[in-house]
């Protein structure tokens, strides 16, 4: 009872010192409480429901809750898009399309061409957000670009980040809005940028004070400051808007290698560790610094969503558990294990499931677990979203 008392005073305490949320933030939430049921178009076991992606090894990496409502997703073995109706279940994908990396110059058509026979293999694009305009956005990878799409429209424009040969040859970067444009992160060139709606271009290039930290994850928490994760640097990072300054704080435990932050809970900011195989936390005030491990032996903690109607706070996994761990408010922590229906070798979710006939070969690739689980999101409705890269297909646990 006291620590429900104390919990009490804290979110009260919240509340009244936290400045409000900006308009779109308030927008999204609406979105979140919309759907209390899955979509009709999937499988399901329990309360999870599973949705196959269309185009075949598509790579699902990134998740986002869309200004329209909708799942939206990054393929990144085949540089796409995706839209998951949250109504209807459909799946539309939309090639993003191919640039040579060379300013904003594109060639139209050419990815997914030919019924999908030309595919774009190279970007690795994963990172995907929605916009404060309203627009959805996605990194296209090693091309160092920032993808903006129009989902009225259905129309994609490239924007070239300032050119830099390093960039991002370590595809997984990062972006984040606030209310006047989107954070991006350049993992192998060191670099945080921002790129402003109504000029459409880049305005802000910064870098990290610490050499090779590899900048991953890029946040904007509720009172508008902007943190990031140093995976290498073993830190996490504030640009300090007032003087275009960066602060790094240390990780307490070494090799956490703080990967990917997108929670914000009772004045503390989440993010997940990826070697350390934990969730940690940053409290915004203190600036003083939490390790949580999972428990899980080399399961690589992911990405970091939530949180939920409920409070919690999720994170994925990239290797060995196939599950999302959830955290609640009174800091314990459980794993949510994927059903029989996605992990058993007769899942109708197989990688290259074409192939699983073949002699030998069928069932090696018939008993690759459902691993590379590398995004979580919340929402829509009152329900977690997930991706698997070799079960090419997405995943929906109704909380």
């Amino acid at each position: 009872m006291l620590r429900s008392a104390v919990f009490a005073l804290s979110a009260l305490a919240t509340l009244v010192l936290s400045k409000p949320l900006p308009e779109y933030e308030e927008v999204v939430q609406k979105l979140k409480t919309r759907q209390s049921t899955a979509p009709p178009g999937g499988q399901q076991d329990g309360d999870f429901t599973f949705y196959q992606m269309p185009s075949k090894l598509s790579g699902i990496c990134d998740l986002c809750l869309g200004p329209d409502g909708a799942l939206w997703g990054v393929q990144q073995l085949i540089n796409q898009i995706m839209r998951l109706d949250p109504e209807t279940g459909e799946v539309e994908e939309f090639p993003i399309p191919f640039s040579p990396g060379i300013g904003n110059i594109t060639i139209p058509g050419l990815n997914g061409a030919f019924g999908g026979l030309i595919q774009d293999r190279l970007a690795l694009s994963c990172a995907i957000r929605p916009g404060a305009d309203g627009k959805i956005y996605n990194t296209n990878g090693a091309r160092n670009q920032l993808v903006q799409f129009d989902p009225a429209t259905r129309e994609f424009k490239l924007f070239q980040a300032p050119v830099n040969p390093l960039g991002n040859l370590f595809p997984f970067n990062d972006i984040f809005t606030d209310d006047g444009g989107m954070w991006m992160t350049q993992t192998t060139a060191n670099l945080l940028q921002y790129f402003d709606y109504e000029a459409q271009d880049f305005t802000i290039t910064v870098q990290i004070p610490t050499p090779i930290a590899l900048p991953l994850g890029v946040f904007v928490t509720s009172d508008g400051g902007v943190y990031g994760c140093e995976v290498l640097g073993n830190k996490i990072f504030e640009y300090k808007r007032d003087t275009g300054e960066v602060v790094e704080y240390n990780i307490p435990v070494p090799l956490t290698a703080p990967a990917v932050n997108r929670a914000e809970r009772d004045g503390f900011m989440y993010f997940s560790g990826f070697v350390g195989n934990s969730l940690g936390r940053i409290n915004l005030q203190t600036k003083e610094i939490e390790i949580f491990p999972t428990g899980e032996p080399a399961a690589f903690g992911s990405v970091t969503a939530g949180p939920s109607a409920d409070g919690d706070v999720w994170m994925s996994f990239f290797t060995t558990t196939n599950g999302l761990f959830r955290f609640n408010r009174e800091e314990e922590g459980t794993v949510e294990r994927f059903p029989s229906l996605f992990t058993s070798s007769r899942s109708p979710f197989r990688l290259a499931q074409p192939l699983t006939n073949i002699p030998v070969l069928g069932p090696i690739l018939g008993n690759i677990p459902p691993y590379l689980s590398i995004s979580v999101e919340y929402g829509p409705g009152d329900a977690v979203w997930f991706g698997s890269f070799t079960r090419n297909a997405v995943g929906r646990l109704q909380l």
